[in-house]
Parts: structure tokens; sequence; C-alpha cells
């Protein structure tokens, strides 16, 4: 490797830096007009969405909270006017989301040209090929946590983000599995374990996406990275995190909730309420960690995982095949393979 092309590690301070300038440079010269032109690309209100995530992680990046910077980037997009709330939550994961009036940006899918948007092959059983008529047999994988599914109330209708009970084929017929003793199959919440004997209907099911019927491997669907409910949240964090537990912090979250159906508004907010409707409106789409890392939460227990007492998983470890092919990058600390244990 050449020794220009072979750096040695940065500081996440040099990363976040970085990732700043670049953004602060350009942000003018991006598209301020949203339309079919700039979909799918960054555009001015996609790069302040970017910032208003960068800094309500800012804390954990560098050390120091930007808590006043992110809620001014939230503001950039909730005063243009150009995004609002869906009315109908699901309008932004169907199978023609680009269509959506919420999603900032979003990666196009398209089962031809640009296929990898395979959720439902990742998460339902081998027998719900027949359920949608699908071209191919999915892999029977993720599911959710049943505290998770659990926190949910019965009348959030983002609860119907799971599928849940007994399978059925496209027809009405219930579905039996062939690898287990031809047992209907009926997912159940409660995971039994994880293994040796983890039931293979076992956990609520990922159907946040639609699926659509005779849908091949790779869906139709987009796939939203930022979306103007998780902006909201970011705008009503920033506001909590200056000491606001009511006023328009709590107006924001409320705004979320109702959409969601929940006819009792919450009268005060804190961080383990917020967390919560996070983890709620934010299901499966990849925001998880990032938030339980910003919050403390991540080294928790939590159902099937003991206390991690070390904090070094909050950062990931380094590929081997970078490693391998750059000899001046050390690993991360704590992981094996160089680094400080």
């Amino acid at each position: 490797v050449a020794p220009d092309f072979a750096p040695t590690n940065n500081s996440r301070q040099e990363v976040f830096d970085f990732v700043e300038k670049e953004v602060l440079d350009n942000i003018d010269n991006l598209e301020e007009n949203v339309s079919l032109a700039t979909y799918g690309r960054m555009h001015k209100w996609a790069a302040h969405a970017l910032l208003a995530k960068l800094y309500i992680n800012a804390e954990v990046y560098t050390g120091t909270a930007r808590w006043t910077d992110a809620a001014a980037q939230a503001d950039a997009i909730i005063n243009s006017g150009v995004y609002t709330l869906e009315e109908d939550y699901y309008d932004n994961f169907d199978t023609d989301n680009q269509n959506s009036i919420e999603n900032i940006l979003a990666i196009p899918f398209d089962p031809q040209f640009a296929g990898g948007m395979d959720i439902h092959m990742r998460s339902l059983h081998y027998a719900n090929q027949n359920t949608y008529n699908l071209t191919a047999q999915p892999w029977n994988g993720f599911c959710s946590l049943s505290e998770f599914y659990e926190s949910y109330d019965d009348t959030d209708v983002r609860k119907q983000s799971f599928l849940v009970g007994q399978q059925y084929s496209a027809s009405g017929e219930a579905l039996t599995d062939p690898g287990a003793n031809d047992d209907p199959i009926i997912y159940d919440p409660v995971i039994n374990e994880i293994a040796p004997n983890a039931a293979r209907d076992a956990g609520a099911r990922i159907g946040k996406f639609e699926i659509a019927n005779g849908a091949t491997d790779a869906l139709d669907n987009d796939y939203p990275i930022f979306r103007y409910g998780d902006i909201l949240l970011i705008k009503a964090e920033a506001l909590l995190r200056q000491g606001q537990t009511t006023g328009e912090a709590l107006t924001l979250v409320n705004m979320i909730r109702t959409r969601a159906g929940l006819s009792t508004p919450l009268t005060v907010l804190d961080e383990v309420a917020l967390l919560a409707e996070r983890g709620r409106e934010m299901f499966a789409e990849s925001y998880r960690r990032q938030d339980l890392i910003r919050f403390g939460k991540y080294n928790d227990a939590w159902e099937f995982k003991a206390v991690d007492p070390s904090d070094h998983v909050n950062i990931f470890p380094i590929p081997r095949e970078q490693l391998n092919t750059n000899p001046q990058l050390k690993q991360n600390p704590s992981y094996a393979g160089g680094g400080e244990g």
C-alpha cells in the first residue's frame, strides 16, 4: 500500500469536524426545491437532517453537547413547510412510498434495477412465501424482543408493524410447518429461547414495510434515512436536554403519539418516556443502537443480554480486511487484533 493511501486512525473529534465542515461548506449549493429530480439524492433539507443527527449525537462523538445546534437544524426543516407528518403512518413504508410527504431522504429500491430491500426475507417464516405469493422463500430470521413488542399500547397503530398470531396462506388456509411436525405457525411474541431449541415460529416478525402480493426477494419499497417524524423527536429531545419537560418539547412528542392513535397525551416529558417513544416510532429504521448509546442504555441488560461492564462495544471494531490492507491502522480498544485492551 502506498504511504499516501495508508492513513493512521483519526480521532472521533477529527471525523466529526470533517463531516460538519463538509456539510456546512456545501449546504447552500444544494437544491432547495424538492422534486423527482432530487429524490434519493442529497438536497438542502437532507443536509439539515444530517446536521441535526450529527449535533444530537455530538456529546457521544466529541464529549461536547450541541443541543442548541441540533434544535436549530431541526427548525430549519420544520419551518421550511416542505414536509409534514403523513396522516397514515404506514404511507411512509408502503410499496409506493416515494410519494411520502414525510420522508426527507430515502434509498430508492427497485426489484429489477436496484435490489437489496429484503427485510421480508430476513424476518418471515419459510412458509410465509404462501402468504404473499412470494417468488422466493423467506429465511426465517429477525424478530422483536417480547418486552419491546409489549411496550406498545394495543391502541397504538404502530403495533401493526409486527406480525403475530396464526399465519395464513393468501387463500386463507392456516399455515403449518413441515419442519416442525406440521405444527401450526403461530407467531408468539414471547421467544422461548435463543438456542438450542428455539421455536421456529417464536417472536413477533417485522411487517412495518408493506409486502406486495407476488413480490420477489427484493421489495419495491424505498428505505427512509431521514424522516420528518424523527426530526420532530430530535427537536423535542434537544429541548428536553436543555431542561424543557413541557411546552414545545411535549407538544412535539404528543403530535407523534396522536398520529399513532393514542388518545392519552403525555403530561410531562423525561428521558425514559422519550427514548421509549423513539423506539416505538423508529422501529426497524436502524436508529435504535444509536439512540440507546446516546441515552446511556446500550450497555444495560435486556432480554437474553446481560449487563456489559465495558463500553468498548459502543464503537464498532475495524474490519479485519481493512487492518490487513493498511498496517498503519490500529484496532479499536478491547477488540482482538491489536489496540488498547
